[in-house]
Order: structure tokens, then C-alpha cells, then sequence
């Protein structure tokens, strides 16, 4: 009996310091404003030094410039940042111009805590507006990137919109690439990566390689639309893929190339490179119109390097 009573009295006490011991904290939101009255005077704030897992960087509408709105650190924490409206033409990032130098306005880190998202904002005036590090996996909806150039695009920095590390697996929903350049990927270069892009548009962006897209690894692209997008500005230097440049694997189901230019180079609209047995083109449902290039492939140029041996 005493050591029934005893375990029962043990029970009670462990069961009591269970109570008082603090869970996690529940996931919060951190308002932003761009004249630094909100929770935090800016964006970096939010994300260094007080937001936790799960939290949400919440930013009014209006224009984000300057130290601390820019160059925005996600670390390792799986952060939700999204425009108040929800409108990304009301709530803008801007990096203050064109550059010779990489000038990122969020930087994606890998985390073992889920997917950070930025939804509902316009990037301008960056080279690298959003950067993938290795193996991170961010999801980017609803966003506009717009006029980002990379200056010296034939021998500086590629992927004005977006670049995507080894590895990284980002998706973009619902995004729209205008008016952006670089030398490799003027909406997005990615780097051995695997690239997912659903319901976006891709126009009037330009670049030597890839004005829309340029990169390697795995894509997936549904229901997008590239119009108008060039390459071969340069006067030297190769010009591959007006709207697309890829090399690997891709999957384009139900995209629509229109307009897009390769000055003097191969494919007007998309340029694949096949350098694997393994690798892939798979276009399923896609329209090709009014697309023009220099040399080969009016619409598509696909060049693979292996060979079956006997």
C-alpha cells in the first residue's frame, strides 16, 4: 500500500511541474511600417533579432528603402512575410537602382523547421532581388519582380530577379517577372537546382543566356506565360534560349511562348541542353508563337551530348 501511495504522490508532483513549465510560444506578428513606427522600426529588426519559428513579418503598404529594409537575413527560421493588402503593387521593396554587385532584399537560408514564404510584395532596383542559399526551399507567391538589372550583365552577376543555389528547391506561385536583366537568368538563374514555377508570367526580361529563366538542374513549370523576353544584347558571348535556357531536366506543361528573341543565337524561345541519359524535355501543351532566332530553332533548340554505346 505504501508504494502504491507512493507512486501516486510522485505522479502528482511530476505531473504539477509539467503544468508550470512553459510550452512553446505561440507563433505571433511583428508589424512593419516603412516610416518605423510599427512593432519594429524595419524588416531586418523583425527577422534578426525577435522573430521566432512560425512567426509572421507583417508589412504595411508603402515603400520599403534603405539600411535595414534590404539585405533582409531569413537565418534559419521558418518565417511567413506578407504585404498587409496582400497587393504587391501597394507594398514595394526597393533596392535604389541598378548595380554592379549582387544587392538582395531577402536571403533564404535551409531550415530544418519548414519552408519559409514571402508573398504579396514588388522587389525593384536589385541584382539578385531574392537569393536561394544552398539547400534552402522558400515558397514565393503572389510577388512582382520588376526592373532589377545586374550591370555588366555579360561578365556580372546572373539572376537579377532571383538566384537559386546548388541544391535549393524554391517555388514560385502566382509571380510576375518584368523588365529584368542579366547576364544568365534575368528573371531567375538557378545553380543545380530544383525550380518550381506554377501560374507566372515571364515578360520583356532580357539577358546573353536565358532571359526569362537560365540554369540547371530539375524545372517544373505550369501554366506560365513568356512574352517578349531576349536574349544576346551583348556583343559577345553566347546567346542561348530567348524566353528559357536549361540544362538537365524540365517539365513545361500547359505554357504559352510568345514574341521571344534570341539575337543571333539558338533557340527563340527555349534552349535545352541535355548533357545526361538521364535528362529530359518533356513540353506537354505548350504554345509556341511569333518567336524568332538568329540561328537554330525558331521555337525550341534541344542539344543533348550523350549517346547510347552498343
Amino acid at each position: 500500500m505504501r508504494t502504491v501511495r507512493t507512486h501516486i504522490i510522485v505522479a502528482a508532483i511530476l505531473l504539477a511541474a509539467l503544468a508550470l513549465t512553459p510550452g512553446p510560444a505561440s507563433a505571433r506578428t511583428w508589424y512593419v511600417k516603412p516610416d518605423s513606427t510599427g512593432d519594429v522600426p524595419t524588416s531586418s529588426v523583425a527577422v534578426d533579432s525577435v522573430a521566432a519559428q512560425g512567426d509572421t513579418v507583417l508589412l504595411a503598404d508603402g515603400v520599403f528603402e534603405g539600411a535595414g529594409n534590404r539585405e533582409v537575413d531569413c537565418l534559419d527560421k521558418a518565417l511567413t512575410i506578407v504585404s498587409e493588402s496582400g497587393n504587391p503593387e501597394a507594398c514595394i521593396i526597393d533596392g535604389g537602382g541598378w548595380s554592379f554587385v549582387p544587392k538582395t532584399a531577402f536571403y533564404f537560408r535551409e531550415s530544418p523547421y519548414g519552408a519559409g514564404r514571402l508573398e504579396g510584395v514588388t522587389i525593384t532596383g536589385f541584382c539578385q532581388g531574392i537569393l536561394c542559399d544552398t539547400a534552402s526551399c522558400p515558397v514565393i507567391a503572389n510577388c512582382v519582380f520588376l526592373d532589377n538589372v545586374c550591370l555588366g550583365a555579360e561578365i556580372g552577376p546572373d539572376g537579377a530577379g532571383a538566384r537559386c543555389l546548388e541544391s535549393s528547391c524554391p517555388t514560385f506561385t502566382g509571380c510576375t517577372f518584368i523588365e529584368n536583366s542579366a547576364g544568365f537568368g534575368g528573371g531567375i538563374h538557378c545553380l543545380n537546382a530544383v525550380l518550381t514555377v506554377n501560374n507566372s508570367s515571364f515578360v520583356d526580361n532580357g539577358g546573353d543566356v536565358g532571359g526569362g529563366i537560365a540554369g540547371g538542374g530539375t524545372l517544373v513549370a505550369m501554366d506560365c506565360l513568356f512574352e517578349g523576353n531576349r536574349t544576346g544584347g551583348a556583343p559577345m558571348g553566347m546567346r542561348l534560349g530567348g524566353a528559357l535556357s536549361w540544362a538537365g531536366s524540365a517539365a513545361l506543361t500547359g505554357c504559352i511562348f510568345r514574341d521571344n528573341l534570341c539575337y543571333m543565337g539558338q533557340g527563340g524561345a527555349v534552349h535545352y541542353d541535355g548533357g545526361d541519359e538521364s535528362d529530359y524535355l518533356d513540353l506537354t501543351r505548350c504554345v509556341f508563337e511569333g518567336n524568332c532566332s538568329g540561328e537554330e530553332g525558331t521555337a525550341v533548340a534541344a542539344i543533348s551530348y550523350w549517346r547510347e554505346e552498343n
